[in-house]
């Protein structure tokens, strides 16, 4: 029997009984009092130590370990007619019709749908997460924010990019330190766990954090933050004029960004490194202005990058060349003074390209313009 809060609305304290879903900590769990009354609470939100706590009986309680009840009506319904919300050991009474859509449980979510043995870890386990760095986020729908379900071939997606930027941001800061092959493992993210309820998925860093209570991701997620808050022109401007990164992070941000408003969310953001908490809610016309503001900064501006892949075409008498690297397929054109060179075909090369963003036009729309500059490697 372990304490949970040492007085419970003037009643007493309450004690934590049968932890009924574990993803990281308990996150749905029964309770009870001196006078062994029964209740179960839901975590919230983990930052802020928030929960839902309802009275509940026992048959009340077998039916939801039955599934026979929806873990949404536990607390829509709740046999008492009384919701309590628990914040930084402060309780207050709410009606069930005032809670936060956001807090609630999915309408068809039942107690088998979460049950997974191998969530109860050892301790073991539990010192491991909390050594390292870790990277949440949650996605709302613009315009239906009770909808808590999502395209698979989408969500793939935008984790797929947000994985591409971690890696484009690694790959500029280590270079030099470690071999491109190194630095593609450092940087990914390992799934950890999701959301009760709604739409989000946390990642935590493959690398424990070392005795400075870093990992090598630290720097890279803590710039990530910085990134994520500013929308203006001018904070994006100081942002990648002072970051020394690159094209490709600078096309991974904006693929990303486009990603979200093609497909209209809001997205909530939680990044924990070395002690430190970033939490941000950008809403879909703060992604928006990030996203005509990033474009407007990459307009004016010329970059000479080196690419890595595999030549597919060299077409001299056109001045064309295609290059496919790990993520993209790259046209772009030969100058005059490059086309005498020997393109080796279907081989691994370094290309060094000039790339500049022109608009169309018709439609005004920003597309990309690469142009060899200098064949850096060929094999």
């Amino acid at each position: 029997m372990e304490m949970f809060l040492k007085d419970f609305n003037g009643c007493g304290p309450l004690y934590t009984d049968e932890i009924l879903v574990y993803y990281e900590m308990p996150q749905l769990f029964t309770l009870f009092d001196n006078c062994k009354n029964l209740y179960i609470s839901l975590l919230i939100n983990i930052d802020l130590s928030k929960y839902i706590i309802v009275n509940i009986s026992k048959e009340r309680l077998n039916d939801i370990k039955d599934s026979s009840i929806s873990l949404r009506d536990v607390f829509i319904n709740p046999e008492m007619n009384k919701v309590y919300i628990l914040q930084n050991d402060v309780v207050s009474e709410i009606l069930p019709s005032k809670l936060s859509e956001n807090d609630l449980p999915d309408e068809h979510l039942f107690l088998k749908m979460l049950i997974n043995p191998e969530m109860l870890v050892e301790e073991k386990e539990k010192q491991w997460d909390m050594v390292r760095d870790s990277l949440s986020i949650r996605l709302i729908n613009t315009f239906d924010p009770k909808e808590h379900e999502i395209d698979c071939n989408l969500f793939a997606k935008i984790i797929s990019t947000i994985q591409k930027l971690v890696t484009a941001q690694a790959r500029c800061k280590y270079s030099k330190q470690y071999k491109a092959t190194d630095i593609i493992e450092m940087s990914k993210l390992n799934f950890s766990s999701s959301f009760i309820g709604s739409v989000g998925v946390k990642f935590k860093t493959k690398e424990r954090q070392n005795l400075l209570n870093e990992t090598k991701l630290t720097p890279i997620l803590e710039s990530l933050a910085q990134l994520l808050e500013g929308c203006s022109i001018e904070k994006i401007k100081a942002y990648f004029d002072n970051s020394n990164y690159d094209y490709k992070v600078i096309s991974c941000y904006k693929n990303y960004l486009n990603t979200l408003l093609k497909n209209d969310f809001d997205i909530e953001y939680n990044i924990r490194t070395n002690q430190k908490t970033f939490k941000y809610y950008i809403d879909n016309s703060n992604i928006k202005e990030q996203y005509i503001n990033l474009n407007k900064y990459i307009s004016n501006k010329t970059f000479n990058e080196d690419f890595e892949g595999i030549l597919v075409a060299a077409d001299t008498k056109n001045k064309t060349f295609k290059l496919e690297t790990d993520d993209r397929i790259i046209n772009g054109t030969i100058p005059k003074q490059l086309l005498k060179e020997n393109y080796r075909v279907n081989n691994n090369v370094i290309f060094r390209l000039e790339v500049k963003q022109e608009k169309q036009s018709i439609g005004g729309k920003l597309i990309e313009k690469f142009k060899l500059l200098e064949i850096i490697k060929q094999e």
